[in-house]
């Protein structure tokens, strides 16, 4: 049974009256991989939370010290484009695209034809080996299909349901540009097991 390596560091905080706290967690093995590192820390400070947070990176990545003011209006911002998205997959001539979609992939007379018709309409689609491999029907190919491909393949399909939600796409385009550009500043801490 294998166990794990876990190793705790700490630092002052910026004002200095506690401490950054981050504990890395690896497998016990001399072979690890940096993906198989984890990090995860704490800030235990009254007096800095709430001017600063911990952000927390995925599997492999050192957490950071941040302003909270910038990871609260990022995290704003990306909650208006989910809120944005998950009104567009509400909408109710979405299942009239979607049934159109499926009534023109069907309609393709072989395969070939209906894995050339998912790439101009904008479907990500596996090389035409792996393609054939699997279920080529239009309902299968658009089960996972979010609202938002559904509807961009709508629009590129010319079909007169989708050319209205073009507003919406655009207003979708410009949250996510937004929430993109709000910068998450990162306060450097001088300790070498956080992002600096």
């Amino acid at each position: 049974m294998s166990t794990d390596d876990v190793t705790t560091f700490s630092a002052s905080c910026p004002c200095g009256e506690g401490r950054i706290v981050v504990t890395r967690t690896e497998p016990d093995h001399p072979w690890v991989r940096a993906s198989q590192i984890h990090y995860h820390g704490q800030l235990e400070c009254d007096a800095c939370l709430g001017n600063y947070a911990i952000e927390n990176g995925y599997s492999g990545t050192k957490p950071r010290l941040v302003v909270r003011a910038d990871l609260e209006a990022k995290a704003g911002a990306n909650v208006k484009v989910q809120l944005a998205e998950e009104n567009l997959e509400g909408a109710p001539d979405l299942s009239t695209i979607r049934l159109q979609l499926i009534a023109l992939i069907d309609s393709e007379p072989t395969k070939a034809a209906k894995h050339r018709l998912l790439g101009k309409l904008g479907f990500w689609s596996p090389s035409y080996g792996t393609f054939i491999k699997g279920a080529t029907d239009g309902v299968t190919l658009l089960k996972r299909a979010s609202a938002h491909a559904v509807v961009q393949a709508g629009i590129k399909a010319r079909i007169s349901e989708a050319m209205s939600f073009k507003g919406k796409l655009d207003e979708i385009a410009a949250l996510k540009k937004r929430a993109h550009s709000i910068n998450v500043n990162t306060v450097p801490t001088g300790a070498y097991w956080m992002q600096a």
